[in-house]
């Protein structure tokens, strides 16, 4: 299992983005929470059109600009917000616009899936 594999991190004594990668009701309210924020319009990840090797994409989100998004919100490192990205496709909020890659730190194009 992923959660297995993945310690979470410490400052100063504090597990930081644990919160999020534990299950639990508690925690999936507060990760359903940070994905309604990432997907405002006003507040959230941009989703733009997007263009790669003269092929467009339509409303998509870069996936290195998630996790630079839930760092800046959540104040945690680049590899606990990368976790957070990733839990959050795996719970298939998110997809890859051609279906070939998982969630992964790069410029890689993702949609949102409808709720």
């Amino acid at each position: 299992e992923l959660l297995s594999l993945l310690r979470p991190f410490c400052r100063r004594g504090k597990k930081v983005g644990a919160h999020y990668l534990r299950s639990g009701e508690n925690q999936s309210r507060r990760l359903n929470r940070l994905i309604k924020r990432m997907r405002s319009k006003e507040l959230g990840v941009d989703v733009l059109d997007r263009t790669y090797y003269l092929e467009t994409y339509d409303s998509c989100l870069i996936g290195s600009e998630a996790v630079e998004w839930v760092m800046n919100q959540e104040r945690v490192p680049r590899t606990v917000a990368l976790r957070i990205c990733q839990r959050i496709f795996d719970r298939g909020h998110l997809s890859h616009v051609v279906g070939e890659h998982l969630f992964l730190d790069d410029y890689k194009f993702y949609r949102w899936v409808p709720w």
